[in-house]
């Protein structure tokens, strides 16, 4: 019974905290942020609704519709399920991914977006670009890449406060795929590295 209990609360933890769940959020969060920034610039109410265009954009490109994809190859039999736990299920998604976040970026750009919605944006490349390429050659935790990736962005951007308080998510994402078994402690811990440093250097080029 307790192992069932484990393997739910993994299972939960795995949905709810994956990349796409979080880049999500994250993209909400900030925003909201950048609309009560610009309002109070200028006073134009209208800055909200644009601000809630922008991460409309950035969630149905690089979040749903990646989702969907895969929910799509996972009826069809080309998937195993949706956290994608063999190599070379995982190629296309990320291409599929990759495509949005471009497409996002350049959609950003031309909307003339605030410099951290199209930052953001540029950061999802980065880190979909790492994941495509390591997973070539051996299988790294994603979900790992996602969450940590995103808790030093929050950190940055929102406040090192915040980032602290939500540091602990990366232990608890750690604890779940290694409970479901679907990383090794090796593949979480470089996961967790990968996205840290990744956009801790990201934030040092162009934050």
């Amino acid at each position: 019974m307790a192992v069932d209990l484990d393997i739910k609360w993994a299972r939960f933890v795995s949905n709810i905290v994956s990349p796409p769940v979080v880049w999500g959020i994250f993209a909400i969060f900030l925003a909201a942020r950048e609309a009560a920034q610009l309002t109070a610039i200028d006073g134009q109410p209208s800055r909200v609704w644009q601000a809630l265009l922008w991460a409309l954009i950035y969630v149905l490109l690089v979040c749903v519709m990646p989702v969907m994809f895969i929910a799509m190859r996972v009826r069809q039999g080309k998937i195993t399920d949706i956290h994608m736990p063999l190599r070379h299920e995982r190629f296309a998604p990320f291409m599929a991914t990759l495509a949005g976040a471009v497409i996002t970026s350049i959609l950003l750009y031309l909307m003339q977006a605030t410099r951290s919605m199209q930052l953001l944006s540029l950061a999802t490349i980065l880190q979909v670009a790492l994941m495509s390429v390591i997973t070539l050659y051996w299988q790294i935790s994603v979900h790992m890449i996602g969450i940590s990736g995103a808790v030093v962005l929050v950190g940055l951007w929102f406040g090192v406060l915040y980032g602290a308080l939500l540091s602990p998510l990366i232990a608890i994402v750690a604890m779940a795929r290694l409970v479901l078994k679907r990383h090794t402690l090796t593949q979480v811990l470089v996961g967790a590295l990968v996205g840290s440093l990744s956009i801790a250097a990201f934030a040092m080029l162009f934050g």
